[in-house]
This record gives structure tokens, sequence and C-alpha cells, in this order.
């Protein structure tokens, strides 16, 4: 009787074990991936107390609380989208992103739809200037999960980072609304809802999550790395097919900062020619920047003399990736001036520098 009571205690303990360490991925009917991008789609910076607010229910600023006195939301119905790679993410939670700072001067909803790391090309796919493609595959009737590979409108397979969502969930393929995750290091396609099956005969374009709510926004674009385009026409190109893709002319675009230096000259020169007055060049506004006078940070007397030839001040970045706070600072104010010069909204009130 003890021996199979011991015997009995053993079995429950396995089991318990098993159940604990048991990996049901390849079960799940919906990927784990689902279940965050649902939460939050876009990488949102609206550092804005209430950016979705009635404009209607906002009260007038009194002018006799001064200049510090918010802006009408009656007025800041459209947002601004920042595209980009790392240099538009923020480098941790604790940071804050250039997108951030516009939002905070700017007084309205900004989504930062950028990836470390993304490829021009891959942000064009999300933004839909140069839209993904998925290969034939088989929509099942049910939300099972189906494989897929995704490849570029202009050739290339494409393999999206997921540490972000970045415009491309929720998604549409051949009329089917889901979300693409991955699992495995292989790319799903989820439906949202069960319907009919639906046959993928030839490559489809995906209707990503920017394509459909991002193009009417303030738009701008700024990749600040070259190292994913071989030659300056063809980033220039690729920025060209992104802003032929919004509805609307109220957008920027700016110049890379690392990589070749004659490469970015190129680019800087080809971009100013195609775009004009819409034609931010980043290594000067973040050179002028560090000339002006701050409140919070001290720029010295060697990367003042740089700035003077050029060269953007070493204070401004964190890893060589990122900006850290002072860059996204300084950019931030600059792009802000452009796009309040450029008279797509007022200019703001209050600014992060007095």
């Amino acid at each position: 009787m003890y021996i199979m009571l011991v015997i009995a205690v053993a079995l429950v303990f396995v089991c318990i074990k098993y159940a604990l360490t048991y990996d049901n991925t390849a079960e799940m009917s919906v990927p784990e991936t689902y279940y965050k991008f649902s939460h939050k789609y876009d990488n949102e910076v609206a550092d804005f107390s209430d950016p979705l607010a009635e404009p209607e229910t906002e009260p007038q600023a009194d002018p006799s609380e001064g200049d510090a006195t918010r802006i009408s939301a009656s007025k800041e119905i459209t947002p601004i989208s920042c595209w980009g790679d790392s240099f538009t993410v923020a480098f941790s939670d604790n940071s804050i992103s250039y997108a951030g700072i516009i939002a905070n001067i700017a007084d309205r909803t900004v989504y930062n739809v950028g990836i470390p790391g993304d490829s021009l090309k891959t942000i064009a796919g999300r933004q839909g200037g140069i839209p993904l493609v998925t290969t034939p595959f088989i929509i099942p009737q049910d939300k099972t999960p189906v494989e897929i590979t995704l490849d570029s409108s202009i050739g290339g397979r494409i393999d999206p980072d997921f540490s972000k969502n970045a415009g491309l969930n929720p998604c549409t393929i051949k009329g089917v609304d889901g979300m693409i995750s991955k699992i495995n290091g292989k790319l799903y396609f989820t439906r949202n809802e069960s319907g009919t099956e639906v046959m993928v005969y030839e490559p489809e374009i995906v209707v990503t999550r920017g394509m459909s709510e991002r193009r009417k926004d303030i738009t701008v674009i700024f990749v600040g790395s070259d190292s994913s385009v071989s030659e300056p026409e063809t980033f220039v190109q690729y920025y060209k097919n992104m802003v032929d893709y919004l509805e609307t002319d109220m957008y920027i675009v700016l110049s890379p900062i690392i990589g070749d230096a004659d490469k970015i000259k190129q680019t800087e020169d080809l971009l100013a020619a195609e775009f004009g007055e819409k034609f931010l060049n980043t290594r000067y506004a973040l050179c002028a920047e560090a000339q002006a006078k701050h409140d919070d940070y001290i720029v010295s007397a060697n990367d003042i003399a740089l700035a003077k030839k050029g060269v953007i001040p070493q204070i401004y970045f964190r890893d060589g990736k990122y900006f850290n706070d002072f860059g996204s600072s300084a950019l931030g104010t600059a792009v802000n001036k452009k796009l309040t010069d450029l008279g797509y909204y007022e200019a703001p009130r209050t600014s992060v520098r007095k």
C-alpha cells in the first residue's frame, strides 16, 4: 500500500512538471504577438494629456494666463507620423525620442512609426510607398495561423522586425483582415474572424495599418543610416515613393547622418534638389542646434567648433545608433520649427528650449 502511494505521488509530480514545461507554441490558435499588437498598434509617443479629446469640449485659452497656456485642441486635429529607423526610436523606455519632443512642443498627437535597424525598403513597405507582397498561399476558414513569406514589391525578401509594430498590424491580405506575426523564426498570417477560405494565387499586396491609417498625417521621413541603400539616387527614389503614396502635401524629408561621408553629401544634394523647401538637412540642423543656447546641457567649445564645420557633436548620440535625450531634443526642436515654418500648424507657445 505504501509503495503504491509513493508511485502515485511521483506520477502526480511528473504530470505537474510536464504541464509547467510543455511548449504549446505549435498548438496556439493565435500567436502570442497577436495579443501584444492588439493592445497597441503603433509606437505612439503622444505627450499630450488627451490626444483624442473632442475639440468642441476644449475651452479657449485665457489670454490673462500668459504664453504658457496650451494650444487649443480644436486646431490640432491632424496628427504627425515619424517614419524611420533607430534614430526615430527612443533608446529606452526611460528616454525620449525626437517624436516625443515634437509632441511636447506642438501639443498634438505624434505617432512614432520607427524600428531600430530597419532598412529603408522595409520602412517603405510598412508605409506603403513600396508595398509588401505575400507569395501565394491559402487563407483558411478559421483563425489558424498560416505560414507566409513576404517580399518587397520591387524585389527582395522582407523579414520584419517585430520588436515594435510600426504601422504593420492589423493588416489586410486579399480582403481578409488579420495580423502578421513571427513564431520560431517563421512568419504567419492569422485572420481576425472566421470566414470563407481564400486562395491567394499570385503575389498579393499586404495593406498595412500604416497604409490605411497614416497616409493623411503630417509626415516626417527620416532614415538616419544610409547603409541599407547602395546608392544616393536609390535612397532618394525610395523617399519619393513614400511621398508619392501620401494623401497630403504636408510632409518633410530628412537626410541620413550615418554612413559614407561622400555618399551622405551626395544624398543631401539630391534630396534638396528633389524636395526643395520640404527637405531638412539633418546634419546642418543638428549643428545649428549645437551652437544655440540650451538650459539643460552644455556643448563643449571643441564640439561647437566642429559643428561650425558641419560635424555633428557626439554629445547627441548614444551607442552610435540612437540619439540620447540631448540629440532627441535638438532634432525634435529643429523638425518642429521646419513644420511650423511651412505652415503645417501654428508655432507653439512653449518650447523645450527657452
